[in-house]
């Protein structure tokens, strides 16, 4: 769809009973479209010069605004065919970006992404609403933030794949236009919300658990934020990035669950400096509050702890056997039943319902009898949970507001 501007929006959907297939979709200089109950599947898709949907406003078109994408299904191949795939199939076969934005005022809803190699990418992309997406069965990142007044909530993204490629992947990232060139990128994006997301990255127990596959949860290492927001937000991996921020201005991580899977990592929620290409700049008003998460740390380079972070109303969930220790403006180890200024060091059984990694097994709504009940801040504290009950005083620790 090229050249193609409407006064109203015109929806292009399947009829009743009917399943259209697309090997791929472009729009580019458009406005008012709307795109739902399509199939986009393309088992060539490292042969495309972008991705499976793409949303394009920096054509030679010209600016392309208002396109929704809704209720699709958004694959490279089906789940049937990508059975028997090898590490080197899920290297190659899947290569490429089931959809990606570089227009403006885009919806991306409810839509079902797997079998690919990334799931959405929103680049140099204002005011993108990216909600209610299933991505399954991916190998690099679930999404990618690069541009203002990013809205990205209630997806579910599950089932990573390795391919030992060299990449870093992650739930969601927010990344610069420079990052893989190591230089800076001056440009500031503003106003990123993240919530009542869930990140798990193995549902699936046939995965094999491969040394050296790691999935990272929410995170933004390059560029310049102002207002980076993540609230309610699952992440069961096996990183030691769990949520992570570098160089933030405004970041406010409140009310999450981090969780990790492997004994020998505590997964973290992590406030830094900005890398050193960029100048080391600190940490502003950033925010960590009413979370549960295995590990907290707001060191620098020198391993040292930074200004310009609160860190408070957090418990430390626990596990027999394994590390756990929060570094704050003291740099103090904590371990089970010692309290630094409001971050406490809880068992994990005894905070949730279940949370059985080997059997890929996890009900993360609070224990009958957890700690985390009554145990946060109102202060900043989201309206509403990850089951979209009203929050209320006291408030629980954690993305679910209340005990089952």
């Amino acid at each position: 769809v090229a050249n193609a501007y409407n006064d109203g929006f015109v929806t292009i959907a399947a009829e009743t009973g009917q399943t259209p297939v697309f090997s791929s979709l472009v729009v580019e200089g458009a406005a008012k479209w709307i795109f739902q109950g399509i199939t986009v599947q393309n088992s060539n898709a490292k042969t495309l010069a972008s991705a499976l949907v793409l949303i394009n406003g920096l054509s030679w078109e010209g600016p392309t605004t208002d396109i929704i994408v809704q209720n699709n299904n958004i694959m490279v191949d089906s789940t049937a065919a990508v059975a028997g795939w090898t590490l080197a199939d899920w290297t190659t076969r899947a290569a490429g970006t089931a959809l990606a934005t570089r227009g403006v005022c885009t919806t991306i809803q409810n839509n079902y992404i797997h079998n690919v190699r990334a799931g959405v990418t929103i680049y140099l992309a204002n005011q993108a609403t990216v909600h209610g997406n299933v991505i399954n069965n991916f190998t690099d990142d679930g999404i990618d933030i690069n541009g203002s007044d990013v809205t990205v909530t209630r997806n579910t993204i599950t089932n990573h794949h390795w391919t030992a490629d060299g990449l870093h992947p992650d739930c969601i990232q927010g990344q610069s236009l420079a990052a893989s060139l190591g230089t800076a990128y001056t440009a500031v994006n503003k106003n990123i919300l993240i919530d009542s997301n869930v990140c798990i990255r193995h549902t699936d127990s046939t995965l094999p658990d491969t040394a050296g596959d790691y999935l990272q949860g929410i995170t933004v290492f390059d560029g310049h934020w102002q207002n980076w927001t993540a609230t309610n937000n699952v992440i069961v991996t096996n990183a030691w990035e769990g949520m992570a921020v570098f160089g933030v201005d405004g970041a406010k991580i409140v009310n999450n669950t981090v969780l990790g899977t492997d004994p020998a990592i505590a997964t973290w929620i992590h406030a830094a400096p900005m890398k050193a290409y960029e100048g080391n700049d600190l940490p502003v008003a950033n925010v960590i509050r009413n979370n549960i998460a295995m590990r907290y740390t707001n060191d620098g380079p020198q391993k040292t702890a930074v200004s310009g972070v609160t860190l408070d109303h957090n418990i430390i969930a626990t596990v027999p056997g394994q590390l756990y220790k929060v570094e704050t403006t003291k740099n103090t180890d904590v371990g089970p039943g010692t309290e630094y200024p409001d971050v406490v060091a809880k068992p994990l059984q005894k905070l949730v319902v279940t949370f059985l990694p080997t059997a890929v097994q996890f009900d993360l709504h609070l224990a009958s009898a957890s700690a985390a009940i009554g145990a946060g801040s109102i202060t900043l504290a989201p309206a509403r949970d990850l089951d979209n009950a009203i929050r209320v005083a006291p408030v629980n620790n954690g993305a679910y507001g209340r005990a089952p």
